[in-house]
C-alpha cells in the first residue's frame, strides 16, 4: 500500500513536479516574510510608516507593469519569463543585507515587486499552456495547497530565526531565502516546455485527400489556422468547421472519404461519434492552449507535404499560374 493514497496526490507527474516547486518557492518566501518586519526595522533601520509606504509604492508601480510584462511573457515564452523572474528575485534577496535607509529600501522594493510580477506572469501563462483543460483546475488547486504547505514550513524556519533574537541571524535570513529561490529557479529550468513537448508528438498517418478540422471556443481559431496550414503547406482540400455548426447541417456534406480532426472541447465527443458513424477516420486532438495546439497541425502539414512531394515553404510561389493569380489582385 502506498504511503500516500493517489487521491491525495496531484493527478499527473507534471502536476506533482509543479506542486513540489510551489512548496520550494513558498518555503523560501515564507522564511523572509516571517521576519521581514524585524529585518526592515532593525537591520535596514526603517520606521513602520516607511515600511508601509515603501510596500505601497512598490505595489502601485508593479500594478502598472503587469500588462506589459504579460505581453513580454507571450513574446519570449512563459517558462523563460518565469525562470528569469525567479533568478532575478533570488539575486535581489542576496542584496538585502546591503540595503540601508529608506531611499535604497524603496528602490529595492520597487525592483523586487516588478521582477516578482514578471515571474508570476510567466508562471500563470505556463500553467495554462501545459495543463489540458480537463486537468487544469484540479492541478492548480493542488499547487495552491502546496503553496500553503510551503509558507507554513517557511514561517516555522523564520520563526526559529526570530526566536534567537540576534541581528547576525536575522541578516542571514534573506541569504537563506535567496539560496532557496536560486534552487527554485534551477528546478523551474528543468520543467518541460509546452511547445517543445508538442513538437515531439506523433501525428499519425498524414491525410492525402479531403480534410475536415472542427473546433469550438478558443479551438475554433486553431481549427481555422490548422486548415490554412494544410491548404498552403500541403495543398490539401481542407475545411474548418465550428463544432456546433458541423452538427447542424454541414454534416450532410461529409462522407467516409473525409479525414477528420476534432479539437477537444465543447461538443467534441458528439462530433467524433457522428463522424465515426459516417465512416470518417477521426482523430480527437487534445487541447492545451492555441499556441501549443497549432503545433499538431504544423507537424501534420509537414508530414502531408512530404508524402505528396510538396515544398511546404513556397506556398506555390514557384508555380507560374499562382503567380499570375496573385498578380490579378495585387
Amino acid at each position: 500500500m502506498p504511503l500516500i493514497p493517489d487521491r491525495f496526490l496531484p493527478p499527473t507527474q507534471l502536476a506533482r513536479r509543479l506542486s513540489m516547486q510551489s512548496v520550494l518557492f513558498a518555503v523560501g518566501e515564507g522564511v523572509f516574510l516571517t521576519g521581514s518586519a524585524v529585518f526592515f526595522t532593525q537591520i535596514v533601520g526603517l520606521s513602520a510608516a516607511q515600511v508601509g509606504l515603501g510596500l505601497t509604492v512598490a505595489g502601485v508601480v508593479s500594478f502598472f507593469f503587469a500588462v506589459p510584462l504579460g505581453r513580454l511573457a507571450d513574446r519570449i515564452g512563459p517558462k523563460r519569463m518565469w525562470w528569469l523572474g525567479s533568478v532575478g528575485g533570488a539575486l535581489l534577496y542576496l542584496v538585502w543585507p546591503l540595503i540601508n535607509g529608506f531611499p535604497s529600501f524603496l528602490v529595492m522594493m520597487i525592483v523586487l515587486e516588478v521582477v516578482n510580477t514578471a515571474g508570476w506572469s510567466g508562471r500563470g501563462a505556463y500553467t495554462i499552456d501545459v495543463f489540458p483543460r480537463e486537468e487544469r483546475v484540479q492541478s492548480q488547486a493542488f499547487m495552491r495547497a502546496a503553496l500553503n504547505v510551503g509558507f507554513t514550513f517557511g514561517a516555522l524556519i523564520g520563526g526559529l530565526a526570530l526566536a534567537l533574537n540576534r541581528d547576525d541571524v536575522i541578516r542571514v535570513v534573506p541569504l537563506l531565502t535567496g539560496g532557496i529561490l536560486l534552487f527554485n529557479a534551477w528546478f523551474i529550468s528543468r520543467l518541460p516546455d509546452a511547445v517543445a513537448e508538442a513538437l515531439r508528438q506523433d501525428v499519425g498517418e498524414p491525410p492525402t485527400g479531403r480534410v475536415l478540422v472542427a473546433g469550438a471556443g478558443a479551438a475554433w481559431a486553431t481549427a481555422q489556422e490548422g486548415v490554412l496550414k494544410l491548404r498552403e503547406g500541403a495543398h490539401l482540400p481542407a475545411e474548418a468547421h465550428h463544432t456546433e455548426q458541423l452538427l447542424h447541417g454541414h454534416l450532410a456534406a461529409i462522407d467516409e472519404s473525409v479525414r477528420a480532426y476534432v479539437l477537444d472541447g465543447r461538443r467534441s465527443a458528439d462530433a467524433v461519434r457522428a463522424l465515426g458513424v459516417l465512416g470518417c477516420e477521426t482523430t480527437l486532438v487534445p487541447t492545451v492552449h492555441p499556441v501549443v495546439d497549432i503545433v499538431f497541425f504544423q507537424l501534420l502539414t509537414l508530414a502531408a507535404a512530404e508524402g505528396r512531394g510538396v515544398n511546404p515553404d513556397v506556398i506555390r510561389r514557384d508555380d507560374e499560374r499562382w503567380e499570375r493569380a496573385r498578380a490579378a489582385y495585387d
